[in-house]
């Protein structure tokens, strides 16, 4: 009796912690997809990715997947600071997609082919 007494107590600490612990997915451009391949990067909570910030967040995300776009990295920092990625200010849009193309090594192609 006292240990599944004791079960219950456990188990119900832990849905009320999980319920007070904040969410990836519940933060503005956070989608349970983003939120599950941010796991798998070892970003698993809100103050993970705040700590990190946008940029390192987005740069763990690239090296699982090259694919990941600048829209990604956009996203990250509106999360961070609580606003629609749509809505960053123009200058931090531009600043992070400067340093985002700074990282991609450009393809250069001759001029003419002889």
């Amino acid at each position: 009796m006292r240990l599944s007494k004791y079960s219950l107590d456990a188990a119900l600490k832990e849905k009320s912690t999980r319920n007070t612990r904040e969410r990836l997915k519940d933060l503005p451009n956070m989608s349970f997809h983003l939120e599950a391949i941010l796991g798998e990067v070892g970003i698993k909570d809100v103050r993970a990715l705040r700590i990190l910030g946008a940029k390192m967040c987005w740069l763990r995300l690239r090296q699982q997947n090259s694919l990941v776009t600048e829209k990604i990295l956009f996203m990250l920092e509106g999360a961070i600071i609580g606003i629609h990625e749509a809505a960053l200010p123009v200058a931090r849009r531009q600043e992070l997609a400067e340093w985002a193309d700074s990282l991609t090594p450009k393809q250069e192609f001759p001029a003419e082919l002889e």
